[in-house]
């Protein structure tokens, strides 16, 4: 046999040909096989084998099953003659037989994983395993992990189908000793949501993470995990950390502030004498970040001593109440409150005013103070009190008969809010988890753009003596058809639009709608005053 004769159809004798160690199906079906050999003996072999050459020999990678149902006959004393082969590449005859074999209903969890395997071994990489064999990459990876790393117990396990391939998946991310320990605990009744609890149990969940550093940890090498709820979240934490650490670090330097780790948030108040410091704090436990704007920390600058050192190194002091909530009672016999309600309202005015210098003072703060109120009042069921305003249906403020649905969708607003969520989202933040830090660790042109379009989201119907006028595109069919006939024949009428004397009513709206950059006709704008 010649390369020349590589992607033909050879006929072999029989004794030269056997299965190749890459045929993922080495374990024959008794039934299957007796089945088989009664066709062959009745009709003759009807589809060709499929393998390559070695040596002297052909390996065959398709049609393992007819094979052996031909050496069984053989054996039988059944004459077999030379046998079709269809000669290709090893590595295309891999794919081939994996496509035959994965096409098999009676193939195990565990076959189905090490038939994927052997086109990697063979040097394919997962994209071009997806390619061949028309399958997602993600169906490609799971099955290569759970050939590469699964344990020998959960391996019998799997190919018994005692268990999902969702639970050896999950298990194989984990060491082999782990994976045993599990198998000797739990056996087959394990759950997937239980190792998935546990390699989640010191994870960083990813919405923490300052933007641009979910990005450098995937370029790191760094491994990405979703919980129950679809929350992502980092497994290795001290790289996680490590990033976390140099975003801060730099969002320190762009605001002018110092970077503080592990300082407790209880510990920074405000200073009301205006020489407070600028903070960004990072906990390295939860990886946590917040900016704090002139406050000072307890136990520094008290009349009579000297300001204490940053960090491990403060006296302890007791958990004080956050601004805005109400503080635990003392227990009988433990002395006077620490606060009066009073109190706490005025800490929390400071907090505000503090915001507001601030604002004054940094326009880039005011930028992300105000895209991150306007997020709240227009993207969440429960608005936290970042700004003083929240979004209300049209009803409530123009007193129309509309529903929220449509005014939204013809006042521009759901495209704007649909903008701001992709211009956050692009720039590594959540939008329903925004906060301060991971807005002010954006790009300048992200956040400025953020910023128009949430003032955007803000202006309604401004006092003007020439307020702009809307253009016909941005109507649509719906809305036109509201309007009568003699109206659309007085608009058309005014852009000088023709249309035949017996045209429908949806022929004028569209000849309308054809003008998508005309400015909207007087004669709509006065029929619904009118109206």
């Amino acid at each position: 046999m010649t390369a020349e004769m590589a992607a033909e159809v050879v006929h072999v004798p029989l004794e030269y040909l056997a299965l190749a160690p890459e045929n993922t199906r080495q374990e024959p079906d008794p039934e299957a096989l007796e089945a088989l050999k009664a066709s062959i003996r009745e009709q003759g072999l009807l589809q060709n084998l499929v393998g390559y050459e070695a040596g002297e020999r052909v390996l065959v990678v398709a049609g393992g099953h007819r094979l052996r149902a031909l050496m069984a006959l053989a054996a039988e004393g059944h004459p077999v003659g030379e046998v079709p082969v269809r000669l290709v590449p090893r590595q295309k005859a891999l794919v081939l037989s994996v496509t035959e074999n994965l096409q098999r209903k009676d193939l195990s969890p565990l076959e189905e994983a090490l038939a994927v395997a052997e086109l990697a071994k063979a040097g394919l990489a997962p994209e071009d395993i997806a390619r061949e064999l028309g399958r997602s990459p993600a169906y490609v990876r799971t099955r290569l992990a759970v050939a590469q790393g699964l344990a020998p117990s959960w391996r019998e396990a799997l190919h018994g189908r005692a268990i999902p391939l969702a639970l050896a998946a999950e298990l194989a991310e984990l060491p082999e000793a782990e994976q045993e320990a599990l198998y000797r605990q739990h056996g087959t009744g394990l759950k997937p949501e239980t190792v998935r609890a546990l390699k989640l149990k010191d994870a960083v969940p990813v919405r923490r993470l300052l933007p641009g550093v979910r990005e450098a940890y995937l370029a790191a090498g760094g491994v990405l995990e979703a919980n129950l709820e679809g929350e992502e979240r980092a497994l290795d934490r001290p790289l996680a950390l490590r990033l976390q650490e140099e975003a801060a670090r730099t969002l320190a330097g762009r605001l002018g502030a110092e970077l503080l780790l592990d300082v407790p948030f209880d510990r920074i108040q405000p200073a009301v004498d205006g020489q407070g410091r600028n903070l960004v704090v990072l906990q390295t436990a939860t990886l946590e970040v917040r900016t704090f704007v002139g406050v000072r920390l307890l136990g520094e600058g008290r009349k009579g001593e000297a300001p204490k050192p940053i960090g491990a190194a403060l006296p302890p002091a007791e958990a004080g109440p956050k601004p805005g909530t109400r503080p635990e009672p003392k227990a009988e016999g433990g002395g006077a409150r620490e606060i009066t309600a009073a109190g706490m309202a005025e800490r929390t005015a400071l907090w505000v005013r503090a915001a507001r210098e601030r604002a004054l003072s940094d326009a880039t703060y005011a930028q992300a103070a105000l895209v991150l109120g306007v997020l709240e009042a227009f993207l969440l069921a429960r608005p936290r009190k970042t700004a003083y305003f929240r979004s209300r249906p049209a009803s409530e403020i123009h007193g129309l008969a509309l529903d929220d649905g449509r005014w939204r969708e013809l006042s521009g607003e759901d495209g704007l809010r649909k903008r701001l969520e992709e211009v956050l989202r692009e720039g590594g933040v959540d939008p329903k988890e925004a906060t301060l830090e991971a807005l002010l660790a954006l790009p300048a042109p992200a956040l400025e753009e953020a910023f128009r379009l949430a003032l955007a989201l803000l202006v309604g119907l401004p006092s003007a003596e020439n307020p702009p006028v809307p253009t016909l595109g941005m109507a649509d069919a719906k809305h036109l058809s509201q309007f009568s006939e003699a109206v659309l024949n007085a608009a058309l009428a005014e852009m000088r639009l023709a249309v035949a004397g017996a045209a429908r009513k949806k022929d004028k709206v569209a000849a309308l709608l054809a003008r998508p950059q005309a400015p909207y006709p007087e004669a709509l704008r006065r029929a619904g005053e009118k109206g």
